[in-house]
């Protein structure tokens, strides 16, 4: 019979192969920043030994000042970022660059479930009714009505770009052990915010 092919062109291939000029060493490589390392793999190939000449990066990444807000449903105290509401926000507050591109660098993540009871402040609990008290106590008590998250997602958000990470404790049957993130928000001409 007849058959029919059909052929589908792509704006952005992908190469067979590439080739370098130069190579960077795996040492040097694992010492590098997150994105270090990625600005380095655009200027040598990373190998134990090479024959070709060794590069020395020249790296354009700048870590820009911040602050951090806390907002509804969030609180920052010694370190550690507690969410007590779903939906809460927390602002990093920064002036960009224009030309560039953005990213978050998010070291040393680690995410841990919280009860009923921890989800509540020390203020808020000494406001509550016993009443009220009380039920928060006996719902943490009812394994069936609470059981620890293993996993949260952060959405990160600009003007131009909507990303969301996704992270686990070590309880989640996937777990990695991964603690570091690289967000790239995207290629911006105006200064990202």
């Amino acid at each position: 019979g007849k058959k029919e092919y059909r052929a589908y062109a792509c704006k952005e291939p992908l190469p067979l192969g590439y080739t370098y000029d130069a190579f960077l060493s795996r040492e040097a490589y694992e010492k590098l920043s997150v994105t270090e390392k990625q600005q380095a793999l655009l200027q040598g190939v990373v190998l134990e030994h090479s024959s070709l000449p060794q590069v020395t990066p020249v790296f354009e990444d700048e870590t820009m000042a911040y602050k951090v807000a806390p907002g509804e449903g969030c609180e920052l105290s010694e370190g550690k970022i507690r969410v007590t509401k779903p939906g809460a926000s927390l602002k990093v507050v920064f002036r960009g660059l224009p030309e560039c591109e953005t990213y978050l660098v998010v070291n040393g993540l680690d995410y841990e479930g919280l009860s009923p009871r921890e989800l509540i402040s020390e203020k808020e609990w000494e406001k509550m009714t016993q009443y009220e008290k009380n039920s928060v106590l006996h719902e943490e008590s009812q394994w069936r009505y609470w059981k620890e998250s293993k996993e949260a997602s952060i959405g990160v958000s600009t003007l131009h770009a909507n990303k969301r990470l996704r992270i686990f404790t070590n309880k989640y049957n996937a777990y990695s052990g991964k603690h570091n993130f690289l967000c790239n928000t995207g290629y911006q001409s105006e200064p990202c915010q």
